[in-house]
């Protein structure tokens, strides 16, 4: 397949599995908090953009976090290509598959 495919299936899929249960949470967290009020002295409302922008700050900035690693390692691979073109070096520099990162 194509250089970098597995390292950018691996990348992906722990991002959107990462990303949509922080959302959920901050969201409902928001929503749900008891105080007069308010988290950060805001009443949040559902239907409110500010709940839905601090969800997806909050859950988009984890996510940058934790596979920002992983992408730099797909980008790398990806750009191998440029450096050197035998297919021989980019397999024995990363090996083959999933696993071989």
């Amino acid at each position: 397949m194509y250089r970098g495919f597995s390292v950018t299936i691996a990348t992906l899929s722990t991002a959107n599995t990462i990303y949509f249960p922080i959302y959920e949470f901050t969201k409902n967290y928001l929503k749900t908090e008891n105080d007069d009020l308010g988290f950060l002295g805001y009443q949040w409302k559902d239907g409110d953009l500010k709940m839905y922008s601090a969800s997806a700050l909050a859950a988009g900035l984890a996510v940058r976090i934790i596979t920002n690693p992983l992408f730099v390692v797909r980008t790398r691979m990806q750009a191998e290509i440029f450096t050197n073109t035998s297919d021989l070096h980019f397999k024995k520099k990363y090996g083959v598959g999933i696993f071989s990162i």
